[in-house]
């Protein structure tokens, strides 16, 4: 489980919505390839503390650079099938 990927992550990325999970070997590597889509957490605090400061709206401004990196990685992960080949070159153990 700690190098999969949940099918949330890829439909949040279809839909494209900013993610929030937690860091791990598959969500930084996306993280590290389309740079900020969302939020990389370390643990259930600091995502109870992201998703309190979305509440109060502190997040407005990244939110547009979240959400227009989305759409570039959108575009990139249109297919699943070049998605999984992507991964597999990075992870071969998947």
């Amino acid at each position: 489980y700690k190098y999969s990927c949940s099918s949330i992550f890829v439909d949040a990325i279809a839909h494209k919505k900013p993610i929030i999970c937690f860091s791990g070997p598959m969500s930084d590597y996306f993280f590290n390839t389309y740079g900020n889509i969302g939020f990389l957490c370390n643990d259930f605090d600091e995502m109870k503390n992201i998703i309190q400061r979305i509440i109060k709206l502190e997040y407005n401004a990244t939110y547009s650079v979240q959400k227009n990196n989305i759409i570039s990685a959108s575009h990139d992960i249109t297919n699943i099938n070049r998605l999984l080949i992507q991964a597999k070159k990075n992870f071969p153990w998947l």
